[in-house]
């Protein structure tokens, strides 16, 4: 039903159209992958394990999405994975996070 309606899909998605400049062009698959939701999903597996453990991992800060793409050419197989630099700033920022956290350092933001 949602490909019928007239909704923009994630073809509106502003971080998606930033990633996407970065994919080559003409690639006939294209994936995105969103750090903060693999992050979120990783929580809610750690919120599985036994009480005692008691961990909270904490949020990724905001990034726009990795990107991957692959176009098979005469050549062969090409394939690409693009990190947009606001994602690697952040990979930064979430393992300094992480550091103070698993040294019970300061309380997180």
């Amino acid at each position: 039903e949602y490909l019928r309606s007239d909704q923009a899909g994630l073809e509106a998605d502003e971080g998606i159209a930033r990633t996407d400049t970065l994919l080559p062009s003409g690639a006939q698959w294209a994936a995105y992958i969103s750090p903060q939701g693999v992050v979120e999903w990783v929580d809610q597996v750690v919120k599985q394990l036994p009480a005692e453990i008691n961990f909270n991992v904490p949020p990724f800060p905001a990034s726009d999405p990795i990107g991957a793409a692959a176009k098979v050419t005469a050549e062969g197989l090409d394939a690409e994975l693009v990190l947009p630099e606001n994602v690697v700033e952040s990979i930064g920022q979430y393992v300094g996070v992480i550091q103070q956290l698993l040294q019970g350092g300061a309380p997180l933001p």
